[in-house]
């Protein structure tokens, strides 16, 4: 039995290097896990040219937005002679001198206790932000956070029941989206003109029903995953936000549906 397989990994957005999140083990009669460490490799050879590697923290994920910055969420533990605690941070990583920089920082807690686990929305690269999505128990707020100087400012404000927004390109929360009144069921929510935040779908999430994918040529159009009533499958339709319509549709296959995009 040889060393586990990468937890996570990401591509430098130049392409030329790959970063692994790997579980670190040390063999011997009985294999035993430490810590985890994350290798940047070259991504034509695989050779390694810097492993991350620091005690008493795991991660749990890793992400590159810019090339001279990675981010990864790590739990930092600390061992005492009769408990341990762990303190859910999230890190800014340069990846040619290891130097971190701590963007965020939860409550230290009891290592079998749930932890919070900010989500990124998007990045900027002209203001070299990202936006973390932080909860407390009475609201979900989307944060940006620049990854130099771990300076935030809010985006946008949301309640206990929102899960995430989308981000158009220029950086600004365009849609929302809440549970809604069961486990499928999401509320999406947009900015009207005096800038609060109105329901204009509600979509079943398991049926695929609406999938914004990005902004068109206006910027209050989108290019939403959906399949209209009659239609025979889904496809690509742009949907006008000031309208709260569905317009021409941009692709469909001939034979099968859309279930997911990337862009």
């Amino acid at each position: 039995v040889g060393y586990p397989d990468a937890r996570d990994l990401a591509l430098s957005p130049d392409g030329g290097e790959v970063v692994d999140l790997m579980p670190d083990y040390e063999f011997g009669v009985v294999g035993r896990r430490t810590w985890d460490n994350l290798e940047f490799m070259n991504a034509a050879t695989g050779d390694v040219r810097y492993v991350h590697d620091l005690e008493e923290r795991v991660y749990l994920w890793v992400y590159w937005p810019f090339q001279d910055t990675l981010i990864s969420q790590s739990l930092i533990y600390k061992i005492g002679r009769r408990d341990v605690d762990i303190q859910p941070v999230l890190l800014a990583i340069n990846p040619q001198t290891g130097k971190e920089t701590q963007l965020y920082k939860g409550k230290r807690q009891d290592w079998d206790k749930d932890f919070d686990t900010p989500k990124i929305a998007g990045f900027s690269e002209e203001s070299r932000e990202i936006a973390v999505l932080t909860s407390d128990k009475d609201r979900t707020d989307l944060v940006a956070i620049n990854v130099d100087n771990g300076n935030r400012r809010r985006l946008a404000r949301g309640n206990s029941r929102t899960l995430r927004w989308r981000l158009n390109d220029n950086f600004e929360p365009i849609l929302r989206f809440d549970r809604g009144r069961d486990e499928v069921e999401e509320i999406i929510y947009a900015r009207d003109q005096g800038g609060d935040w109105v329901p204009i779908e509600r979509v079943n999430k398991v049926e695929n029903e609406f999938i914004p994918n990005m902004t068109a040529d206006e910027e209050s159009t989108l290019l939403v995953l959906h399949r209209p009533d009659g239609a025979e499958r889904a496809g690509l339709y742009e949907y006008d936000l000031s309208t709260r319509g569905f317009g021409d549709v941009v692709f469909e296959h001939p034979e099968y549906d859309l279930v997911s995009l990337r862009s």
